[in-house]
């Protein structure tokens, strides 16, 4: 994901596998309830031993079309995961306005 990511939005981004106690910790620092990190760590537990790798035609039965790759995900929403400095360069090679952090809130 990391290299399709990397892509994307043409500059370099790292997986960093980080401990689950660590992660852990960080969630609830950040205000996730206890009961919601432990499941995000049992979630990456499954993820992290090929639990959730089989693809299935889960996607295509119930939306009646195909599955997108993540590549094409990844191109579609990279401004999600863009820096406000790469938007800002993005919008003007484009002229599009950008908006500001707020997302425009703050104009009356």
């Amino acid at each position: 994901m990391a290299e399709k990511l990397s892509r994307a939005l043409g500059r370099r981004i790292d997986f960093v596998d980080v401990p689950p106690d660590a992660m852990r910790k960080t969630l609830i620092k950040v205000g996730l309830p206890v009961w919601q990190a432990d499941g995000l760590i049992e979630d990456y537990a499954h993820y992290s031993r090929g639990e959730a790798a089989e693809v299935t035609t889960g996607v295509q039965d119930a939306t009646g079309r195909p599955p997108r790759s993540f590549d094409y995900f990844a191109n579609d929403y990279a401004h999600a995961f863009s820096t406000p400095s790469e938007k800002e360069s993005a919008a003007s090679a484009t002229g599009t306005p950008s908006l500001p952090a707020d997302g425009g809130k703050s104009r009356g």
